[in-house]
């Protein structure tokens, strides 16, 4: 996720995992984290979003906990003044029962706010 500019202000990129099976990100377009997909899907799936590193930044979405993805997830990073920028990365892992199989995981990073 990538949302940076030359001049100061507050920016955002989100990306989100959409309950049937694809995902759509404010910089890369999107993609499937299931594959096949089908509608509702993700009634059958948890994720867990875990943050490795941030900086500059506030994080909005569940993090560090089993979520089911009946309803999607999603996730929003945002510099935390006008005057810098917000980089950082989490692993999301995916399981069909809550947590006790992980089957796959994904990265998502962001940098995000004035890059002078």
């Amino acid at each position: 996720m990538t949302n940076t500019s030359v001049s100061t202000g507050i920016r955002s990129a989100s990306f989100t995992l959409v309950n049937d099976g694809t995902f759509t990100s404010s910089s890369s377009g999107t993609g499937n984290w299931l594959s096949p997909t089908s509608a509702g899907v993700g009634s059958n799936w948890w994720a867990k979003a875990t943050v490795n590193t941030t900086t500059n930044t506030s994080l909005t979405g569940t993090t560090g906990g089993w979520t089911q993805l009946t309803s999607g997830e999603a996730w929003s990073a945002q510099n935390t003044a006008t005057n810098n920028e917000g980089t950082g990365n989490f692993t999301i892992a995916f399981s069909p029962d809550g947590g006790t199989t992980t089957v796959g995981s994904m990265n998502v990073s962001w940098d995000v706010g004035y890059t002078p």
